[in-house]
């Protein structure tokens, strides 16, 4: 668990967008009481609550013209929160295990499932983005960026 004090560096001070901030800083945005939610993928030592998600990561190659599944694997994902976002952060693991369905079925040597079409997937991104506080701005720059 990566480890850090609580309130060890002032986030309140950060003029930035909080879409910009490392991990660590994301949580203590929360802490701090600046973001509502912040997502990592490395455990954190905080009084926040924290709900863990294991996402699948699948690894694909074209064989036969087919994207085939060659590896499957899981990475842990934290959502932090303040426990008035509580509703909100289980409604985030929802989303992600909505998203993700397809991809928690398939299993090695399956086809791959399609890749969302951009609308699926910037709906998705755009929800997410306000649940973790971003602004607009910084959710269209992110869309523009993934969808290039």
């Amino acid at each position: 668990m990566e480890n850090f004090k609580q309130g060890s560096e002032n986030i309140k001070e950060f003029k930035g967008e909080l879409s910009k901030l490392m991990e660590a800083d994301q949580v203590k945005a929360v802490e701090q009481g600046i973001k509502p939610i912040a997502m990592t993928s490395t455990p954190y030592e905080t009084n926040l609550s924290c709900l863990k998600i294991d996402l699948p990561l699948l690894t694909t190659q074209m064989i036969n013209g087919k994207r085939m599944v060659v590896e499957k694997t899981s990475q842990p994902t934290f959502i932090y929160y303040q426990q008035d976002q509580e509703f909100n952060a289980h409604r985030m693991v929802r989303m992600l295990k909505n998203y993700n369905t397809d991809h928690l079925k398939v299993k090695v040597g399956e086809e791959a499932p399609p890749i969302p079409t951009n609308l699926e997937d910037e709906d998705n991104h755009r929800e997410m983005g306000k649940l973790l506080g971003y602004t607009e701005k910084e959710i269209r720059e992110y869309l523009r960026r993934i969808n290039r």
